[in-house]
């Protein structure tokens, strides 16, 4: 039998779910931490083999997730939390709301503790009923910061990405 978009969002909802309860990996039973693998890669291998689902093309990959943060831009400065990320950038929930071009700077508490500091563009606010309240920051200048960002959290959330050319 096939592993098909139906089984992919099934799995995708244990893991969030898994996620929600935002236990530390290595605080799991046995159990857990191999059924938790086994789903973390049954979803990597569907996404590998089926990177564009629905309608949306990115540029660059990304994992939805929550991390705290904090943005800064002038003399503001708001603790947020960052719900998706990839290596070009992020999506942060904040009622902080750089214009559009401005550059701000993020610091990103890292799951195994310790924060990493970066610095972007704002591509674009959005805020409403419909999308999520927040902005989306490229990231800029600092790829090598912003590849040490994406390899902690592959390590640390198993490569969940989607998206991407």
């Amino acid at each position: 039998m096939s592993y098909t978009e139906r089984d992919f969002i099934e799995d995708f909802k244990k893991f969030r779910e898994f996620r929600s309860k935002k236990k530390k990996f290595s605080s799991l039973s046995e159990e857990e931490k191999a059924d938790f693998k086994k789903i973390k890669d049954k979803l990597q291998e569907f996404l590998l083999r089926n990177p564009l689902i629905g309608k949306q093309r990115r540029k660059h990959l990304r994992a939805d997730m929550s991390l705290d943060a904090q943005i800064f831009y002038g003399t503001f400065s708001e603790f947020c939390e960052c719900s998706t990320i990839g290596s070009g950038g992020m999506f942060l929930k904040t009622n902080l709301r750089p214009p559009p071009g401005s550059i701000v700077k993020i610091k990103v508490s890292l799951p195994e503790g310790g924060e990493i500091e970066i610095k972007g563009k704002v591509l674009y606010s959005a805020g409403g009923k419909i999308v999520k309240e927040g902005v989306g920051v490229q990231f800029i200048e600092e790829e090598e910061k912003a590849e040490e960002l994406k390899e902690i959290l592959i390590e640390h959330f198993g490569s969940i990405i989607t998206g991407g050319e």
